[in-house]
C-alpha cells in the first residue's frame, strides 16, 4: 500500500513527469522524489516507472 505521498509521485510519474519535475510541482528536492520512487518501486513489484502506467 503507497502513502498518500508517495500514490501523489506515482501518479505524477505515470503522466510522464521526470524526478527533476515532480520535485518542483510538489517542492521537493529531486532526491527526495528518487527515494520515494525507490520504494514505490518495490512497493508495487515493478522494475520501472514505466509500468505505472
Amino acid at each position: 500500500m503507497l502513502t498518500p505521498t508517495e500514490q501523489k509521485i506515482a501518479d505524477l510519474a505515470a503522466q510522464g513527469l521526470t524526478n527533476r519535475q515532480i520535485a518542483e510541482r510538489l517542492g521537493t528536492a529531486e532526491g527526495t522524489i528518487r527515494t520515494h520512487m525507490s520504494r514505490i518501486l518495490i512497493k508495487l513489484n515493478i522494475k520501472s516507472r514505466k509500468e505505472l502506467k
